[in-house]
């Protein structure tokens, strides 16, 4: 064997051995034991914790307990059914309703509408974090997975029960009650990316839970997983039901496996671990309790019952855990049973455990069986969680709890065929050698079987190394913080009473306290060197008072990383300053160390004895021992800050700090630091010490320069130290008498510290010497920035040479503006690095100076510089927001973590309690199959009968088909009638017309409304039918079917009845052949079941029609319950259609009924006369079968329907499908007189005061001083078919005809729109972009209004102008985010719409059309008409643009499966590299189709045009679809022609493509996919809404020339589209807004429903109905949608707080500071927050003035009530976006202030705000010069006012009539004079 083939067979076996290492690794990832690191509950008994629990069971006790008595559970409820009392005994939650939802920032209204178990998920989700040692802050953005167990909640039952009912919730009920939002919640909360599921499979939800969970994390799909469960009963239903069927225990106790069982008891409860891989959890140094060995969940099958148990698969799932655990049957010591004490589940699971667990076990070690359900009961979806938390407690303890209830073992198990041992009494666990085992169980009603195997925690290795001793903790922090106030004083007490029970020492609790728990607004730091003083400080922390070692504060917003170390110069030092930090500290020592060994080469002292003060040291009095010192001391104290978590993030040094600055920012080296402190130093002590010295004045330093201009050149400037503090250099003489001017004027004054004149003119002396001693510096490269005090702003690292160096010590320090330029940068936390804060207060006033909060935190103190000085100063700047690394303290010692009691949720009661007013307390019952009850209206005149209409509850119904739609029959119809008419004392229905056929869901109910009127003088009374969905919202409307008139009708003559009475059947009538009668009418339309098959014969007479009928006996059951039986009356008509005289052969139902009445009832058989008479009209009497009077109809009109009325009438997507309406404007205000107006352009006919050439020209006179126009015009150029084809000669883009059309034909012109309509709506759009961002800038025209006038863009203009139609998108948008700012006027170009233009922009709407001198305004309304079955696909290739999208994908499998589409051309820009699409093509390959893809631009018309000519002829184009689209979504002021160009390219150069190359294809359908922004406009998305304007103008103007077109302007689809680059934020406004996703499949459905409405533009998009009514109530709801929700008038309730008219806040703040005048709008600000919230109170711990709103619960529909009610109560205008723009309702308040305070000062001054106003107007024309015609408008207008505003001179009017001539020419002076 060669070299080579050794190689290669080496090669071999290597890979072969990789391989299979990989598998083993796999394999052993794939079976990793999952470590529980943390658990949590609350169950019945007062159990808050799982020691709780252990200490409930160990001890034997039961939780068993009455209903909660706050639940307002009716007391009646207790009568069962069943014999016993039971129903309400149980394990109860008993303060459920309580919940922190401030905690969780959710508003008191939106904690009301939540389930209360979502509301306790909450809070056992932090506190497992919490118990699991992970701050919950941590996990925010982490892949960390949420597994719920929940079963269906009825809480929601209880909110439509209210006297609110949902609608009183909206927007938080589905939110609140929704079973799959639990899960999310909680993620949600804590900013969790991991999968977030609530899995409900009842009884086993919670270990299902757990399985996929643990499958997860060994996936990978997850790092760490809560696993939760929660079970709350909020009604009694569960109790009530079971008990009735006997399934409760007499005594409400669970008796698991018992003789005794009788019976399960059901219970409530919350439980939660948290999970994580063994191998993370050890890495990460938690506390495994537990490791989950095996999971395995299966189903039942098919069992004896859907609710019985399944022992085999019991068997099964629990083999599949062992195998999973890769344990042995006898491996397990105990197993936690389902165990619910019911006579047929406990046997059958005992059977499965014995069968696997009991035969492979010794006599000796049994298996021991209990079940926790016999102390707290059968908790339900938590039942698997509680037996784990139980049994993990006993492995930590080493014991296992009895099973209560048990007198012996159940009789119904074979006990002897197993080792099986019922725990009976406390039991110590088996001592096999092995780790502690046990197996849980739970089985579910519903089938789904789980077993989970968990073990013996293991303890973490010791991750230490070597024998180092721990570092002694000189001082210990104890971090706590809390959501409020209250809370934080409450946990401290908790902590308090905690420190008793453990042994555990102060470094474990602080340890525990700062690694464990997260990081909350309101903090406090304790300190302290030992117990006592640490119980001390928090004590008073509980206590709410003061102490020494206690730091507390609040911080605001999120924590700032970071902070500017400040560097002071001399002043600071103090002797020992180093010394106890030396000894404590070992990061500060060690740089100390390093800083020693840098200056060593320089010095003959000892730096390290000075430092700790050590006797017989160098003092601090001399410059050159202060200044290395002080360098020292600086950069060590930067190093401790950065060790605790707190870096730098910029420097400034106060003189000598500058070196030190520069050190840490990185521009020195250590060793260059220390050799220019040392030479700069000597230099000092040689030369300039003695010769000068400083001041320091308390003044600013402008008032400083003057004080000692006296002295001339022998004093300066030497520093400013803030906005009050300037120090003084200079000669020691002038220094003295400086200090006696400033004594005996009172200006505080004192000498600085220091030798010789720093900063001064005596530096000068030794610039040469320090200059050369220097020599060459070479800085390095700055990591931060450096803020130069020699500059007063930040340098560049190459700045510091030197040169600098000299500067420094010679210039003024310029403290004041360094900091400035700092806080200017965005600084706002500064840290002084120092031996005690000299610079702190200069730091403070700056801030204060510049209007920001900044956080400024010194390090030491004097005489107070130990571990315990720095851990406070640590402490005082976390308690305003730093982040600090607290556990870093605690590095090397010995503390350790250990459990602390978990938050303290400050709770309060949550709970809607639901009026007990029976509901027949308000309904009559009535005796009819289709009523339920009737109401007597209050005045006695009328009557309401309503009910419930649904084919599964009238299942003959069904039977009553025409055209594939079922309907409730018009005889059922007038038989109501006939009804009420005999419930109101009356014989018969006079009249009743039916308008609309009444429409029976497949699925559902309809709610119906007979409305009886009042009598009438003649004696009848008003009738009508209505109906409505069973779930419709309250302002959904009602469909009027029929209406008509009640009478006494006279008794049809005896003759009419002879014909019926006689011989029968009538001799000498002709009978009728039936034979295949039904089958001739099912052919006709009329699908009737056996219901309406009884036509048993027919006689023809003349015009005269005699029938048998009968009812069959499925329905004859019920007939008694009828007048007559609908059916059976039904079936009497049937004759008419069985008359072979009849060749009729379209659909005709009842429409009108005249004289019926019934004269007997109950009648199961009919002998009927059918009279014809002229038209459509007939009379009919039926008979018994004795000829006894049934019923009489005087008159019966039918009228023919259609298949497309019937369609239409059952459609189901009535809040989905939608038409633009422009019903007429029904009023309009006052008009702006035009004078006022201006055009811009110059071709504008309309009547306007002034014209400008272009905004340009409208901004220069505004320059010039002219006022604003009320409103400006700006007209937008038609683009007109005749001026485009004149302007290219009649040819397309580059000189072609168009798709080989000829020039000639009569139809080009009408077919090519315009050459280039896509680039021209490009260039207008960019056009009319800038216009509107050019308004916007100017500030000038906030209060105009820019109308934007089109011709032919909208309505019903036949084929509209598609550019104008695209501006109408565009500004659409533009009006969603300015709103007021823009108005859209589309007119028809007649001369009586131009008149009417004014009268347009008067009516109060933003978008409005005159048409032939009507205004006109946009509503969006239902979708109705003419509505056909979509058919299949024509034959043929269907094209489908962006079809390897995500919508096109959808809508291509769509055609193909349910359409029957054979044939497909999907065209996309990447072809067969769109990612999925060959998988799609497959698919769509399989189902039976033929798939051409085709990478093509279809904005490339060239690229488009050869796939279009590759189409086969043999399956020619017969159907496009463009769905393609991108969106580049941006504010109106953000976007670019660019960002326009990208959007239009994709929707609007491809539609015009496909438009034009698909002119002579004779397509069948022509869809374009549109969007809802171009009908409603999208803020942030005018470019995407102007492109989808165009698609819906484009189908419009094929419709007009007789092609096929439809414009669908969908919504957004669940599945993805646009809306998949939308987060979650946008998604929740989209549906605050109305605007919910769509499923796949409605939209599909939808799709096919919008394709069978002969409308060219649809909107397609799922409207949430509440939310709209929500939107409406506060004045927000967009004028085109008004017309499908209805919103009552709104009046204040007595409990709601009614704002103060705006003067009466004025004068409320005249006479105050201005911190008052905030406080008192801060008190308003906060009782409007309370009131919009739900809040009880006001007060400040409530509503914390500097909490943001975000907080509190806050949401955008909340935010805009809020900033309603305050504009209320102000007078202010406020912007919607108040709550985000000023985030706290401090800040808020402020803000308020400021933009009331003009008013207010005029009113202080006693001037009425118009007096002011006018003042100010006055001030305006004094300042600038105004020309003639500018001075002339303005003086027009002012009089306008003051005639609009003057009162009548009635004293003037009465003496006319008296008046001499000379007095009356006087009085007519006076009047013109005023004009």
């Amino acid at each position: 064997m060669d070299a080579e083939e050794k190689l290669r067979g080496y090669l071999k076996r290597v890979t072969g051995e990789l391989l299979e290492t990989r598998k083993r690794l796999e394999a052993a990832e794939s079976a990793e034991p999952i470590a529980i690191v943390g658990m949590a509950c609350r169950f019945p008994g007062g159990v808050r914790s799982p020691e709780d629990l252990w200490r409930l069971v160990a001890d034997g006790d039961d939780a068993i307990t009455g209903a909660p008595a706050d639940r307002g559970w009716p007391v009646d409820d207790r009568s069962t059914g069943s014999g016993r009392e039971s129903a309400l005994l149980g394990g109860f939650l008993h303060d459920a309703a309580d919940f922190d939802a401030d905690f969780f920032e959710i508003s008191p209204r939106e904690a009301v509408a939540m389930d209360p178990q979502h509301r306790l998920l909450l809070e056992i989700a932090w506190e497992t974090l919490e118990r699991a040692g992970i701050p919950a802050d941590s996990l925010r953005g982490s892949p960390t997975g949420v597994y719920i167990g929940m079963m269906t909640g009825d809480y929601a039952t209880r909110l439509s029960a209210s006297s609110q009912g949902t609608a009183g919730f909206e927007g938080f009920f589905l939110n609140g009650n929704g079973s799959s939002i639990a899960s999310g919640r909680i993620a949600y909360a804590l900013g969790l990316h991991g999968p977030a599921v609530t899995i409900d499979t009842a009884c086993s939800s919670a270990l299902v839970a757990l399985h996929d969970a643990c499958q997860a994390l060994r996936r990978g799909d997850c790092t760490t997983a809560l696993v939760g469960a929660v079970s709350v009963m909020s009604t009694p239903a569960l109790l009530v039901e079971f008990s009735r069927q006997g399934g409760l225990a007499a005594d409400g106790r669970c008796k698991p496996f018992a003789a005794a069982a009788d019976g399960t008891s059901f219970a409530e409860g919350v439980g939660m671990i948290a999970l994580q891989r063994l191998s993370d959890a050890r890495r990460e140094g938690r506390q495994v309790l537990a490791v989950v060995r095996g999971t395995a969940v299966n189903q039942d099958g098919a069992s004896n019952g859907m609710t019985a148990p399944n022992g085999a698969a019991q068997q099964q799932v629990i083999r599949q855990a062992l195998a999973d655990a890769r344990l042995r049957p006898d491996q397990v010591d105990a197993v936690e049973a389902h165990g619910t004490g019911t006579t047929l589940g406990d046997p059958i699971e005992g059977q499965a455990l014995l069968a696997t667990y009991g035969r492979a076990r010794a006599d000796a070690a049994p298996l021991l069986l209990g079940s926790v359900k016999s102390n707290i009961g059968h908790t339900q979806a938590v039942a698997g969680l509680a037996g784990l938390i139980k049994m993990v407690e006993a492995m930590r303890a080493g014991v296992l709890p009895p099973s209560l209830g048990i007198d012996a073992p159940t009789p119904h198990i074979d006990w002897s065929d197993g080792g099986i041992r019922l725990l009976t009494e406390l039991t110590p666990w088996p001592d096999t050698g092995a780790p502690r085992r046990v197996g849980i169980s739970s089985f579910s009603l519903s089938g789904t079987n789980a077993h989970v195997l968990i073990e013996q925690g293991t303890t973490a290795d010791d991750d230490s190394t070597g024998d180092s001793e721990p570092v002694r903790l000189a001082a210990v922090p104890w971090v706590l913080s809390a959501k409020s106030q209250p809370a934080l004083r409450e946990q401290a007490a908790r902590l308090l009473s905690h420190l008793d029970t453990g042994e555990f020492s102060d470094g474990d609790i602080g340890l525990s306290l700062a690694a464990d728990r997260a990081v909350l607004r309101h903090r406090a730091v304790v300190v302290g060197a030992d117990r006592a003083s640490l119980r001390a400080g928090l004590t008073a922390l509980a206590e709410g008072s003061a102490a020494d070692n206690l730091t507390q504060g609040v911080a605001t917003g999120a924590d700032r990383h970071g902070a500017v170390f400040v560097f002071p110069g001399q002043g600071h030092q103090w002797a020992g300053m180093a010394a106890r930090l030396l000894e404590s500290e070992p990061v500060f020592a060690a740089r100390v160390r390093e800083c020693e060994a840098a200056f060593e080469p320089y010095l003959d002292w000892s730096l390290s004895e000075v430092l700790h003060g050590a006797p017989g040291a160098r003092g601090l009095d001399d410059d050159e021992v202060v200044h290395p010192a002080l360098f020292t001391m600086m950069v060590s104290l930067a190093a401790l800050w950065r060790s605790r978590g707190v870096r730098p993030t910029a420097v400034v040094g106060h003189s000598q700090g500058e070196i030190a600055a520069a050190c840490v920012a990185g521009a020195l080296s250590l060793a260059d630091a220390a050799r220019l402190i040392v030479l700069r130093s000597k230099l000092i002590r040689d030369r300039l010490t003695g010769r000068g010295g400083m001041v320091s004045v308390a003044l600013p330093a402008v008032e400083v320069k003057t004080l000692i201009s006296p002295w001339g050149e022998r004093l300066s400037i030497g520093a400013l130290n803030g906005p009050a503090s300037t120090a003084v250099s200079g000669d020691l003489d002038a220094l003295a008498e400086l200090l006696a001017v400033c004594e005996s004027d009172g200006t505080r004054a004192q000498r600085v510290h220091i030798g010789y004149a720093a900063h001064s003119a005596q530096v000068d002396a030794i610039e040469t010497d320090l200059r050369d001693a220097l020599g060459v510096i070479e800085p390095g490269e700055l990591a931060i920035p450096f803020y130069s005090t020699a500059t007063a702003g930040p340098l560049d690292a190459a700045d510091l040479t030197a040169s600098y160096w000299f500067e420094n010590l010679r210039r003024p320090v310029d403290f004041v503006g360094a900091v400035e330029s700092a806080i200017a940068d965005g600084h706002r936390t500064f840290v002084e690095c120092g031996a005690h804060p000299v610079l702190t207060y200069g730091l403070e006033d700056l801030g204060g100076r510049a209007g920001v909060d900044l956080v400024v935190v010194g390090s030491l103190r004097r005489a107070d510089g130990g571990a315990d000085r720095f851990l406070t100063s640590l402490g005082e700047a976390q308690v305003r927001g730093v982040a600090v690394d607290w556990p870093a303290v605690f590095a090397g010692s010995d503390a350790r973590r250990v459990p602390l009691p978990t938050y303290a949720f400050q709770r309060r009661r949550f709970w809607i309690d639901v009026p007990h007013t029976a509901l027949g307390d308000l309904l009559t019952p009535v005796d009819h199959p289709l009523l339920s009850a009737a109401v007597e209206v209050a005045d006695g005149a009328r009557t309401l009968f309503v009910g419930r209409l649904a084919q599964a509850g009238h299942p003959w119904l069904a039977d009553h088909a025409v055209a594939g739609t079922v309907l409730l029959p018009g005889t059922a119809c007038v038989e109501l009638a006939a009804f009420a008419s005999a419930q109101s004392g009356l014989g018969g229905v006079e009249e009743l017309t039916l308008h609309a056929p009444l429409v029976l869901p497949d699925d559902g109910e309809l709610t119906v409304q007979l409305a009886v009127g009042a009598q009438q003088e003649s004696g009848r009374r008003s009738v009508a039918l209505y109906s409505r969905a069973a779930d419709a919202l309250a302002d959904d409307p009602w469909t009027r079917h029929a209406d008509g008139f009640l009478h006494s009708l006279d008794d049809t003559g005896q003759g009419e009845w002879r014909h019926l009475r006689g011989a029968w059947p009538p001799v000498d009538a002709d009978p009728v052949d039936l034979a295949g009668f039904y089958d001739r009418l099912a052919h006709l339309g009329y699908r009737y079941g056996p219901t309406f098959q009884g036509l048993r014969a027919v006689w023809r007479r003349g015009d005269e029609l005699f029938a048998e009928v009968v009812l069959p006996e499925s329905a004859a059951v019920t007939a008694a319950g009828y007048g007559v039986h609908p059916a059976l009356f039904d079936t009497a008509m049937h004759a008419l259609l069985a008359d072979g005289t009849d060749q009729e052969t379209r659909l005709r139902l009842p429409f009108a009924w005249q004289g019926v009445a019934v004269h007997a009832t109950g009648s199961t058989a009919l002998r009927v006369r059918l009279v014809r008479r002229d038209g459509n009209e007939l009379g009919l009497l039926a008979t018994d079968e004795n000829g006894g009077p049934v019923l009489s109809v005087e008159s019966l009109a039918t009228r023919e329907v259609s298949p497309d009325q019937l369609l239409a009438a059952r459609s189901r997507h009535r809040d989905s499908l939608f038409r633009l309406d422009w019903p007429v404007a029904t009023s309009t205000g006052a008009r702006t007189r035009p004078e006022r107006c201006a055009v811009l352009g110059g071709e504008s006919p309309l009547p306007v005061g002034h014209r400008h050439a272009d905004l340009a020209a409208l901004s220069a006179a505004l320059d010039s001083g002219a006022p604003a126009p009320d409103l400006v015009f700006a007209p937008i150029p038609a683009t007109t078919l005749d001026r485009a084809v004149a302007s290219v000669g009649g040819h397309g883009r580059g000189g072609h005809d168009r798709v080989g059309l000829d020039a000639h034909d009569t139809g080009l012109l009408a077919q090519v729109v315009h050459p280039d309509v896509a680039a021209a709506a490009r260039a207008t759009l960019t056009d009319v972009l800038a216009l509107l961002q050019g308004w916007l800038d100017d500030h000038r025209l906030r209060s105009s209004r820019l109308v934007i006038l089109t011709s032919a863009a909208m309505g019903d203009t036949g084929s509209p102008d598609l550019v104008a139609a695209s501006v109408w998108g565009l500004v659409r948008s533009a009006q969603s985010e300015h709103p007021d700012r823009f108005l859209l006027v589309d007119t028809d170009g007649t001369p009586e719409s131009a008149g009417m233009v004014f009268a347009a922009t008067a009516a109060g709407e933003p978008q409005s059309v005159v048409r032939a001198g009507t205004v006109r305004v946009a509503r969006l309304v239902r979708a109705s008409g003419s509505t056909v079955e979509p058919a299949p696909e024509v034959p043929g290739t269907v094209l489908i643009t962006g079809g390897l999208g995500m919508l096109g994908g959808l809508v291509a499998r769509h055609l193909v499966a349910e359409r029957g589409a054979t044939r497909l051309l999907l065209v996309g820009r990447r072809g067969l590299d769109t990612p999925g699409a060959t998988d799609l093509v497959a698919e769509l390959t399989g189902l039976g189709a033929t798939v051409t893809v085709a990478a093509c631009d279809v904005a490339d018309r060239a690229a488009l045009a050869e796939v279009l000519a590759a189409v086969p002829a043999e399956h020619p184009l017969s159907t496009v679809i463009h769905t393609a689209g991108v969106v580049d979504d941006g504010v109106v002021a953000a976007l670019t022609p660019e960002r326009l160009d990208r959007v239009l390219r994709a929707k609007v150069d491809a539609a015009v493509n496909l438009h034009e190359l698909t002119l002579d294809h004779g397509l069948s359908a022509f869809v374009l996919f549109s969007s809802l922004s171009g009908v409603l406009g999208g803020a942030g998305q005018a470019n995407y809404a102007a492109a989808n304007a165009f698609l819906d103008a484009l189908a419009q103007h094929r419709r007009a020339l007789g092609l096929p077109g439809q414009a669908l302007a969908w919504g957004y689809w669940a599945a993805g589209g646009v809306a998949a680059g939308l987060t979650e934020v946008d998604l929740g406004r989209l549906a605050v807004a109305g605007v919910l996703p769509m499923a796949t499949d409605d939209a599909l459905a939808l799709f096919d429903a919008a394709r069978g409405i002969d409308a060219a533009a649809l909107v397609t998009a799922r409207l949430d109905l509440s939310a709209l009514r929500t939107v409406a109530r506060l004045d927000e709801l967009p004028p085109v949608l008004r017309n499908l929700v209805r919103v009552p008038a709104h009046r204040p309730t007595g409990h709601e707080p009614q704002a103060a008219p705006a003067q009466g806040w004025i004068q409320d703040l005249v006479g105050r500071t201005e911190a008052e005048q905030r406080g008192v709008l801060l008190d308003l600000v906060r009782a409007e927050v309370a009131a919009v919230l739900g809040h009880a109170a006001a007060d400040d711990e409530t509503i914390d003035e500097d909490r943001p709103f975000k907080e509190f619960g806050f949401d955008s529909l909340t935010a805009v009530e809020l900033r309603n009610r305050l504009s209320a109560a102000t007078g202010l205008r406020l912007q919607a976006t108040l709550v985000f723009d000023y985030p706290t309702p401090g800040v808020l308040a402020a803000h308020l202030r400021s933009e009331l305070a003009g008013l207010v000062e005029s009113a202080e001054d006693g001037i009425h705000p118009a007096h002011a106003a006018v003042d100010h107007l006055r001030s305006v024309i004094d300042d600038r010069a105004l020309d003639d015609a500018t001075r002339d408008e303005l003086v027009t207008r002012l009089r306008d006012l003051l005639r609009e505003w003057a009162p009548a001179r009635v004293e003037q009017a009465a003496g006319v009539a008296s008046a001499s001539p000379d007095e009356i020419f006087a009085l007519l002076d006076e009047q013109l004079e005023s004009f």
